[in-house]
């Protein structure tokens, strides 16, 4: 799914930091929250341009029929690798997405300076406008916030959670700041002022589980929504995730 949900949890913390070993291409701190947004769309996130060439390892991929998106698109993590972390053995199997590539799961025990020499310059998002802040950040969200969602998602996209206690995170909110409700309304149906918008929440929550809970754990880039992961264990957004999708699909 290219249009994305604009899901607003507006909370208040600040994400916290990750050791990263002292090399001479990372500093001590990363921010693993960031990462996480990185990994979705990182060029509006780091405030670079917007690649305009295919990704140099996008010919590479096993499947060439499936998936022929062009462009920025293929620089994006998750295009090859998913929303669920999974790559090929995920939610990207089959469908549109396909390519073959692996997921980031089996990253998470690589070391960070491996990492980052893989990230920066054998995938050449160093050349393509991240610095080495923006790495050490995909680093530390590859470590810290990959987690294998197929848990509490079944083969049926349902998410395993609470919904009822779903209902009170979504309209009550964190502590001291306005709940998704006043961002989406209580139905979540409340759209931007474009006649073609249609990705209301309880739509976007059964057709793409995966990016759902990625967009309440790291935020949405380029807009107010903040990162839920911040302030909110796992549990909590699970069970946000199961009352999204009892929304309304449409209005």
């Amino acid at each position: 799914m290219q249009r994305v949900v604009v899901l607003c949890f507006l909370v208040a913390a600040c994400a916290s930091p990750q050791s990263v070993p002292s090399t001479p291409a990372a500093s001590v701190e990363a921010d693993w929250i960031r990462g996480g947004a990185l990994y979705d769309k990182w060029w509006v996130v780091a405030n670079a341009a917007k690649p305009t060439e295919n990704h140099p390892l996008w010919d590479t991929r096993p499947d060439k029929e499936t998936n022929k998106r062009r462009g920025a698109t293929t620089w994006r993590c998750k295009e090859c690798h998913a929303w669920d972390y999974q790559g090929a053995a995920g939610a990207y199997s089959s469908g549109s997405h396909h390519t073959g590539f692996p997921g980031v799961a089996g990253a998470t025990s690589k070391d960070a300076q491996t990492l980052f020499t893989i990230i920066r310059d054998q995938h050449g998002y160093g050349n393509a406008g991240l610095t080495d802040r923006d790495v050490r950040d995909l680093v530390a969200f590859i470590h810290k916030g990959v987690t294998d969602v197929r848990r509490f998602i079944d083969d049926k996209k349902a998410i395993r959670g609470d919904a009822s206690a779903g209902d009170t995170a979504y309209h009550t909110g964190h502590p001291n700041q306005p709940s998704c409700a006043d961002c989406h309304g209580d139905k979540g149906l409340m759209a931007p002022d474009n006649e073609n918008f249609d990705d209301y929440l309880g739509k976007v929550g059964r057709k793409n589980p995966w990016e759902l809970i990625h967009k309440i754990r790291f935020g949405q880039p380029g807009t107010d929504m903040p990162a839920s992961a911040k302030v909110w264990p796992l549990e909590t957004m699970t069970n946000l995730g199961a009352y999204v999708q009892s929304l309304p699909q449409a209005p």
